[in-house]
C-alpha cells in the first residue's frame, strides 16, 4: 500500500489509516483505482462498506464526529472516505470470510448506535478481477435497498 506521504489529498489519522478531506465521490473513486492495483498485487480479498447517516444526523461537525468514530474501528490497512454529506465508505483490506466481515460491519453500526447516531450500513465483497469502483457501486446499491427497507419498516439492516 502507498504511504501517507504520497497521498496528497488525505490526512493521516494513524499510521497508514486515512480519511479523505475531500467529500466528493471522485476522490474516493481515484483512491479505489489505486487500491485495486495494490489489492491485485498483494493478492488479498477486499470489501467495501457503505454508511449513510440518518436525517437527524446534521450539524457542522457531525460528519467529522462520525469519521472519528469509524476511524477508531479501522485497521491500519483499511481506508475511510467521506463520499457525500452524511455518507461514508470504507475499504477493508484484507477482507476475511463472510462471517468476520459481517461482524466488522455490525461493530461499525453498534459504535454509531452507542453514540446515538442512526445509520444504515451495507457492504460488498470484491469479486475476482473486479475493479473496486464496481465493488463500491454494489455496496451503494445494497445501501439504497437497506435504506428503503429501514425507512419503510421492512426487513433489517446491519
Amino acid at each position: 500500500m502507498e504511504t501517507n506521504a504520497t497521498r496528497s489529498t488525505s490526512t493521516s489519522v494513524s499510521p497508514d489509516t486515512t480519511v479523505s478531506q475531500d467529500t466528493s465521490a471522485s476522490h474516493w473513486r481515484d483512491l479505489l483505482v489505486q487500491e485495486t492495483v495494490e489489492v491485485d498485487r498483494a493478492g488479498v480479498h477486499a470489501a467495501v462498506v457503505a454508511v449513510r447517516l440518518g436525517s437527524e444526523a446534521q450539524g457542522p461537525h457531525e460528519d467529522e464526529r462520525v469519521a472519528g468514530l469509524l476511524r477508531r474501528r479501522l485497521r491500519t490497512t483499511d481506508r475511510l472516505g467521506a463520499t457525500a454529506p452524511r455518507s461514508f465508505s470504507m475499504l477493508l483490506t484484507p477482507a476475511s470470510e463472510l462471517t468476520n466481515t459481517v461482524n466488522v460491519v455490525r461493530s461499525f453500526s453498534a459504535t454509531l448506535h452507542a453514540h446515538r447516531i442512526s445509520a444504515v450500513t451495507a457492504f460488498a465483497f470484491r469479486r475476482p478481477g473486479e475493479n473496486l469502483i464496481d465493488t463500491w457501486a454494489r455496496a451503494e446499491a445494497e445501501l439504497d435497498r437497506a435504506s428503503y427497507r429501514a425507512e419503510h419498516g421492512g426487513g433489517i439492516s446491519l
